[in-house]
């Protein structure tokens, strides 16, 4: 689902409201990017950018109206995906966050990689924005639009770095290849996928 999610991730990226970007304090202010006002006016934006199939689309009203996408709507998505995938002969992994996401893990043991994509692409299309919403509802509070303060705010809630570690830190840090923590660890890891950067081990 990940190719997919790119693809959609850009498009509702799109709808940041303000300029600038705070790379010392997770308050947001009046100068940081952010996706919308609230997820109710982020909600409506995706609505009008996105070409949803029917049920999608009734989805997302729903949570216009409510202003909240309902775990319920989510979850059933998600079970829709997994059950999809498994009728294409693949048999999808998940890690549940403490925000109530799911991370894909990496598939293993594939050996037709265009079998995958083509049941990944066909599966997704009723569970990627769905998903998405979910992700930004769940774990991007602030609806911040830089991906980079979103793994850093995610990263200080968690203790895994301290008030002075900055977006400059992490952005130089991620070009480096080289952070201070363990990019596999559990809630850094969920830190890092949940802004936009997937870091999987894949020696196990």
């Amino acid at each position: 689902m990940r190719r997919v999610m790119i693809a959609l991730l850009g498009l509702v990226l799109v709808a940041g409201v303000s300029t600038g970007c705070d790379s010392s304090t997770p308050t947001i202010s009046p100068t940081v990017q952010t996706l919308a006002g609230s997820l109710t006016e982020y909600f409506q934006k995706v609505l009008d950018m996105a070409n949803p199939s029917p049920d999608v689309r009734q989805v997302i009203e729903r949570a216009i109206a409510s202003g909240h996408l309902a775990a319920t709507d989510y979850e059933s998505a998600h079970a829709a995906y997994a059950q999809c995938m498994a009728q294409h002969g693949f048999e999808p992994s998940f890690r549940k966050t403490p925000e109530g996401y799911y991370i894909e893990l990496p598939y293993t043991n594939i050996t037709d990689h265009q079998a995958l994509n083509d049941a990944d692409e066909t599966c997704s299309s009723g569970f990627a924005l769905i998903d998405i919403m979910y992700r930004v509802q769940q774990t991007n509070p602030s609806l911040v639009a830089s991906q980079s303060l979103q793994a850093v705010q995610c990263l200080r809630r968690y203790g895994i770095v301290d008030a002075s570690y900055s977006v400059d830190d992490f952005d130089r840090d991620r070009g480096a290849d080289t952070f201070p923590f363990d990019v596999y660890q559990t809630d850094a890891n969920n830190c890092l996928y949940e802004a936009g950067y997937a870091y999987f081990n894949m020696n196990g």
